[in-house]
């Protein structure tokens, strides 16, 4: 069943060589700029993240007693 499924697929896809390059392109770059996006929002949410955690009162007295002793 897959192969009835595969081969018309591949026929398609050498004879329209052109817009299958040109969607392949754009699924790569697609992917490429959530990946991108999604490492950014993951990056951005850590530090706002780390900034509330130093803002609190009990971070913060632990952190100025490593700092002095």
């Amino acid at each position: 069943m897959l192969t009835g499924i595969v081969a018309p697929a591949l026929r398609t896809l050498s004879r329209h060589r052109l817009y299958t390059a040109i969607n392949l392109v754009g699924l790569a770059l697609g992917i490429a700029v959530f990946l991108t996006m999604t490492l950014i929002v993951r990056y951005e949410e850590r530090y706002g993240l780390v900034t509330v955690l130093c803002r609190s009162e009990v971070i913060m007295p632990l952190l100025l007693r490593k700092r002095e002793g």
